[in-house]
C-alpha cells in the first residue's frame, strides 16, 4: 500500500491493527545504478569500442537522474493518478534496453548512418520516452518531460549532437521462406531502430492488413496516427 495521496485514500486504524506492517525504504541511487550497470555490462560483453562502452556505463545513473527528476516535477493528483512513478518503472526502461541485440545494434548504423555511440543514446532516449512520457495526460507536460529528457541527455552524454527521431520497434523484419522445407515463416522479433515514422507507417499498415486477412482473426478496424 502506498502513501495517501493522487486519488488514493488512507485507512481506518481499527482495519491497520488487523494487519502486521512494513515499511521498505527505496533503495539509494547508486545502489540502484550499480545493480542496472551489471546488466547492461554482461548484455554488452562482446561491444569494445570505447566511445559506446562509456555511453553504455552512463545509462543507469542518466536513467535514476531522470527519473528522479520526473518524481518530483509531476506529482499525482485525482486528475493525473497515472503519475505515480517507482522503481518499476526503471526496471521497465533497461528491461527495454536489454531486448536489444548488442551486436546487430552497433551494425544497424550502417544502414541508418548514425554513430554507434548516439544508436546507445537513442535506446536510451527511446525506453524512457516509451515508458514515462505515456504517463502524461496533456500537451505542456509531455514538453516538459522532453525538456527534461533533453536537459540529462546533454548533463551525461555531452558528446551527443544529433537530432533525429529514431524509433525502436520489432515489427520491421519481413516474413522469410525456410530453404530447406519452401515453408514461409514469420518474421523474427528483432528489437531494431528506425529512423522517422514513414517506414513504420507503412509497415503497420502492411501488418494491420495481414492480420485482417487472416480467417481465423477477428477483424480490427484500427485509425493509426503518430
Amino acid at each position: 500500500m502506498t502513501n495517501p495521496g493522487g486519488g488514493k485514500n488512507d485507512i481506518p486504524n481499527r482495519l491497520k491493527r488487523q494487519f502486521f506492517i512494513i515499511n521498505m525504504l527505496a533503495p539509494s541511487s547508486a545502489v540502484v545504478s550499480s545493480i542496472y550497470k551489471s546488466m547492461l555490462d554482461h548484455k554488452f560483453t562482446k561491444v569494445t569500442q570505447k566511445e559506446v562502452t562509456d555511453n553504455i556505463d552512463k545509462m543507469c545513473q542518466a536513467t535514476v537522474d531522470l527519473w528522479n527528476r520526473v518524481r518530483e516535477k509531476f506529482i499525482p493528483t485525482p486528475l493525473k493518478f497515472t503519475y505515480n512513478f517507482t522503481l518499476k518503472d526503471i526496471s521497465k526502461i533497461m528491461l527495454g534496453a536489454l531486448r536489444i541485440d548488442a551486436v546487430k545494434l552497433l551494425e544497424s548504423n550502417k544502414n541508418l548512418s548514425i554513430l554507434p555511440k548516439d544508436i546507445v543514446v537513442y535506446l536510451w532516449q527511446n525506453e524512457n520516452t516509451r515508458v514515462m512520457a505515456d504517463r502524461f495526460v496533456d500537451e505542456p507536460d509531455l514538453e516538459k518531460f522532453r525538456g527534461m529528457l533533453h536537459e540529462i541527455t546533454k548533463n551525461h552524454f555531452d558528446e551527443f549532437t544529433s537530432e533525429q527521431k529514431v524509433i525502436f520497434n520489432e515489427f520491421l523484419q519481413d516474413d522469410f521462406e525456410d530453404e530447406g522445407t519452401g515453408e514461409t515463416l514469420p518474421a523474427p522479433f528483432l528489437y531494431e531502430p528506425s529512423v522517422g515514422y514513414d517506414r513504420l507507417k507503412v509497415k503497420a499498415f502492411e501488418r494491420l492488413k495481414q492480420f485482417n486477412a487472416d480467417p481465423k482473426s477477428k477483424k480490427m478496424d484500427l485509425v493509426l496516427f503518430e
